[in-house]
C-alpha cells in the first residue's frame, strides 16, 4: 500500500482502489508495470548478492592459496632436512651426526644437528657441537636421537604434530 496525496488529507491507495479508479487496461498496465518493477529489483538485488557471494569466494579461494603456500614453505623450508650446500631433501641416518652427502655434485660434509657445512669432513665439529645445549660430545647416536635432532632443528613441528596432513 502507499500514501498519496497532501500532508493533511492522506489518500490510501492499493489495488482494490486503483482497479475502481481507473479502467481496466489501464490498471492491467499499472499492474505489468509494478510487477516489471520488483522483478527488476529482485534481479539487481539477486545480481548484487551473486556479485557479493563471488567476491567472497575469490577472498576464500585467494586465503586457501595463501594458506596452502604457508604450508608449502613450512615442510619445504622447516621440516624437511636439507644440505647447506645444495638444498637437497636429506633423512638417512647411518649412526654418525657427521654426515657426507652422497650426491655427486655436491659432496658435502656436515653437522646433522646444527646443519653446518663443514668443508670435507664434519666428525671434528660435530664432537665439539653444542647445539640445542648438547653436553654429550659423541659424534654416533640411535635414529631416536636422530628424531631427537629432527624434532630440535625443526622447532618440535614433526608429523605426530601434523597429523599426516594431506596439503593437496
Amino acid at each position: 500500500m502507499s500514501e498519496f496525496g497532501c500532508s493533511s488529507v492522506p489518500v490510501v491507495l492499493d489495488k482494490l482502489n486503483v482497479s475502481s479508479l481507473v479502467k481496466k487496461k489501464c490498471f492491467v498496465a499499472i499492474e505489468k508495470y509494478r510487477k516489471c518493477r520488483i522483478e527488476q529489483k529482485m534481479a539487481k538485488d539477486f545480481d548484487q548478492l551473486l556479485e557479493d557471494i563471488k567476491e567472497m569466494m575469490m577472498k576464500l579461494g585467494a586465503q586457501e592459496i595463501q594458506v596452502r603456500n604457508h604450508c608449502e614453505y613450512i615442510v619445504s623450508n622447516i621440516i624437511e632436512l636439507k644440505c647447506p650446500r645444495c638444498g637437497q631433501t636429506f633423512n638417512d641416518f647411518e649412526g654418525c651426526f657427521a654426515l657426507t652427502y652422497s650426491r655427486q655434485s655436491c659432496g658435502a660434509a656436515f653437522c646433522r644437528l646444527c646443519l653446518e657445512d663443514c668443508g670435507q669432513d664434519a666428525h671434528r665439529h660435530v664432537a665439539s657441537c653444542n647445539k640445542y645445549g648438547r653436553v654429550s660430545f659423541v659424534v654416533f647416536g640411535t635414529q631416536a636421537d636422530f628424531g631427537r635432532g629432527t624434532k630440535e632443528s625443526t622447532g618440535g613441528i614433526d608429523e605426530r604434530v601434523l597429523g599426516n596432513q594431506s596439503w593437496n
